[in-house]
């Protein structure tokens, strides 16, 4: 499963995204607004990675944004009801606040609707996140 937006591409994880995956979610930020993604080290990332490399884009979705063949941020999407999704994102500390995911997600959606049955999607916004204050 690849969605290619107008300027970026979601894609399944792969192996060789540990470095640049720990690089992104090692961070403080990460850790307060989204820390089931945050990982302290270099092994929990690989681990993290592992696992979302067996996601099966049916139930579970384990996707990152890549942007001029660099990997900006990630969309986990878990199945929790029958046609919902519980949602996680992030977004690498440089590339914040550029409308990615606002992009990413607007791929993701249409592709849902497009291929699938799901209905609804769940977010936990936490209105102190300075990327959530500016959309």
């Amino acid at each position: 499963m690849i969605i290619h937006t107008a300027n970026c591409k979601l894609r399944p994880f792969e192996s060789d995204d540990v470095d640049n995956f720990y690089a992104m979610v090692h961070d403080d930020v990460i850790k307060e607004y989204v820390p089931y993604v945050y990982c302290k080290n270099r092994h929990d990332a690989k681990i993290s990675v592992q696992d979302y490399m067996n996601g099966d884009c049916k139930n579970d979705f384990y996707l990152v944004i890549v942007k001029d063949d660099i990997i900006v941020g990630c969309i986990i999407a878990v199945r929790t009801k029958e046609l919902t999704l519980d949602v996680s994102v992030c977004v690498n500390k440089r590339d914040r606040g550029k409308g990615i995911m606002l992009e990413a997600l607007e791929g993701f959606i249409l592709w849902l609707k497009t291929y699938t049955e799901y209905q609804n999607l769940e977010m936990t916004i936490n209105i102190n996140n300075e990327s959530y204050n500016i959309l």
